[in-house]
């Protein structure tokens, strides 16, 4: 019966030690004590041979039925020699006055052919919750501190009515531009243009009374006969007869 459990012994230590040599799991909790609601940082530790395959265990939102996972915080993979350092670490709470056991992580590696489970040691967080002194007088709820308002905070206010300033501004600018465009129209009429044929025609009247020929201005009464002429063209036409050729007119 020695024997059997000589030999019992002798297994399960070369099995840790198998374990130490292969892979090591180790858990953390700082701090280990703390008051309702405070925070801690939850440390997962794998560090194992270069070549061992190894599962992490997934944590989701809880570590146990009282402590709470608020989100992760780190994952780091670090190479240190012939070893494989992989460390996650979450931030956690718990809301429950007590002590609370974080069980042990278990991961699953293999190493060759051998298949097995390394585990990290359970943990213990104690959750203090505030003492109330009961015999103490209930005091009224404080009013709310009245404290002056910084120019950082009054900015975004100053700009929002600036900005409200300037398009009520453009509003009413563009409603006053659209009022007195019939207004101005009224108060200031514009004068109506004459007509191409009637410009030319006065302007031949006065040529003709002019009688340069019978003066013996040949050449000055074609020059002004071919300006009105042309003036007609530009006006009624809109071809810029002043600054074309003749032949330019023509095909144009």
């Amino acid at each position: 019966m020695k024997g059997y459990t000589a030999t019992a012994l002798l297994l399960i230590c070369c099995k840790f030690t198998v374990h130490a040599q292969v892979i090591s799991v180790s858990a953390s909790a700082s701090p280990d004590s703390i008051m309702i609601g405070d925070r801690v940082e939850y440390r997962l530790r794998v560090e194992a041979q270069e070549g061992v395959d190894f599962r992490l265990p997934v944590i989701a939102d809880t570590l146990s039925g009282a402590v709470e996972v608020l989100h992760p915080l780190s994952a780091d993979t670090v190479h240190s020699g012939n070893r494989l350092v992989v460390e996650h670490v979450f931030r956690v709470t718990s809301f429950e006055a007590g002590i609370h056991e974080i069980p042990s992580q278990r991961v699953v590696y293999s190493a060759g052919p051998l298949t097995d489970t390394a585990f990290s040691r359970p943990l213990y967080l104690a959750v203090f919750e505030p003492e109330v002194d009961t015999s103490a007088r209930i005091m009224p709820i404080k009013p709310p501190i009245n404290t002056p308002v910084t120019l950082r905070e009054a900015l975004p206010w100053i700009g929002l009515g600036m900005a409200a300033w300037l398009v009520a501004s453009l509003v009413y600018a563009l409603v006053w531009m659209y009022r007195q465009r019939g207004r101005d129209a009224a108060i200031f009429p514009l004068k109506p243009v004459e007509p191409a044929h009637v410009i030319a025609f006065r302007e031949l009247d006065r040529l003709k009374e002019e009688q340069l020929w019978e003066k013996g201005m040949i050449k000055e009464f074609y020059t002004r006969l071919t300006g009105i002429a042309r003036q007609y063209i530009e006006r009624q036409y809109g071809i810029p007869a002043m600054e074309r050729t003749t032949r330019e007119i023509l095909e144009a």
